[in-house]
């Protein structure tokens, strides 16, 4: 009686546990939005050099950011646990460090360096609604 009653306080505590841990992103429908940097760090030092960087998701799967190797088109991304992977020429692969439903850290490395950001969702400025209507009708 005494072993059947550890067992099920053990798989009690080990359901409590599972149901705390983040399973981290699920879809590309939950980092849809436009994402500003509010911080950003390299080797864990921060920096003003991504000050000005963005990431804008659609719920379609395809993303994009004016990150120097993110390209002048949109990508295909996918979520898999938490790593985003940007499909392209030369695949990025993103740590996805944290999300909530208005912030969301991203780390990276590029030659040798390692990036981390912080980002928040915010509206989405006027001047990318324009360019995407510019390229949507010349298609």
């Amino acid at each position: 009686m005494i072993r059947l009653l550890r067992l099920w306080v053990c798989a009690s505590v080990l359901t409590a546990l599972g149901a705390c841990v983040s399973s981290g992103v699920n879809a590309p429908e939950s980092l849809s939005g436009y994402w500003v940097v509010t911080k950003a760090y390299r080797d864990r030092v921060e920096t003003r050099l991504l000050a000005d960087v963005f990431f804008l998701f659609s719920g379609d799967g395809t993303m994009r950011s004016n990150l120097p190797f993110s390209g002048d088109t949109p990508a295909v991304y996918t979520v898999s646990g938490n790593q985003l992977v940007q499909q392209g020429n030369s695949p990025v692969s993103y740590d996805i460090v944290s999300h909530t439903d208005s912030t969301l850290v991203l780390g990276f490395e590029t030659n040798n360096t390692r990036f981390e950001l912080h980002l928040a969702l915010t509206e989405q400025p006027e001047i990318l609604n324009t360019v995407e209507e510019e390229v949507d009708t010349t298609r």
